[in-house]
């Protein structure tokens, strides 16, 4: 799977949440940057195959607040940043909704651990009225108390190194018990794998990617999947019809 093949998977994703949005706009133009940007499409698209309601939006500055609009293409970082900075025309985020509750997923946002210690997270889950909050309240980064899940995306064109499976062990050490995170690798890692099922009870991995129909992909969906459910349970909310 190249960038090539990125860009058209992103363009399925989007035709199945909303087919006026068909742009994916990427400052860096690396393949690293599309993965990641697919692998939102993708939890977008899985959560309305749940039954949610998706929507796109950047947050940015309008007569000294902070205001809230829809995009007609994503826009994402070209480098990991903080969350509360916000530019114009804006950095695009999911939000998910369903039962009355919904969370914000950002792209390449820094979130501090329980270390006070700065960690990037490809994919970073908020709810979403925290999110606002935040927001309004000029904090730069969140929290590991404000984070549900962590997706950390590594694109490689070699084989996967131990050394991603122990950072992403060590990030999810900064973040609460509670968190889910999900290493998302082009590559296969039996090594990062045994690391992760060994040294977390809330880490999981998926390697080895190669074409949108594979089985890796229905293992993302899956993860997406319980995810999602399992952060309406734990609010005791209403499940989203399936």
């Amino acid at each position: 799977m190249g960038p090539e093949d990125l860009v058209e998977h992103i363009g399925y994703e989007l035709r199945q949440v909303d087919p006026s949005l068909l742009s994916a706009h990427n400052q860096r133009g690396a393949a690293d940057s599309l993965f990641e940007v697919w692998l939102l499409t993708l939890l977008a698209s899985t959560a309305v195959e749940l039954g949610m309601d998706v929507s796109w939006k950047q947050r940015v500055w309008v007569n000294d607040e902070v205001s809230e609009r829809g995009v007609t293409e994503l826009r994402v970082r070209k480098s990991q940043g903080d969350f509360g900075v916000f530019e114009q025309p804006g950095w695009t985020y999911l939000v998910i909704e369903a039962a009355g509750a919904a969370l914000e997923v950002h792209v390449d946002i820094r979130v501090t651990g329980v270390s006070g210690v700065a960690h990037e997270g490809d994919l970073v889950a908020l709810p979403a009225d925290l999110a606002r909050l935040l927001a309004e309240l000029s904090c730069s980064r969140p929290n590991w108390r404000h984070v549900v899940a962590v997706v950390e995306a590594k694109w490689l064109s070699s084989t996967l190194d131990p050394v991603h499976g122990r950072a992403f062990v060590t990030l999810l050490q900064e973040l609460q018990p509670q968190v889910r995170g999900l290493l998302v690798c082009s590559q296969d890692g039996p090594t990062c794998r045994t690391l992760i099922d060994r040294l977390t009870a809330n880490g999981r991995f998926v390697g080895g990617l190669t074409t949108k129909s594979d089985a890796g992909v229905a293992a993302i969906r899956a993860e997406y999947t319980s995810m999602l459910l399992s952060w309406y349970a734990a609010r005791d909310l209403p499940q989203p019809r399936r």
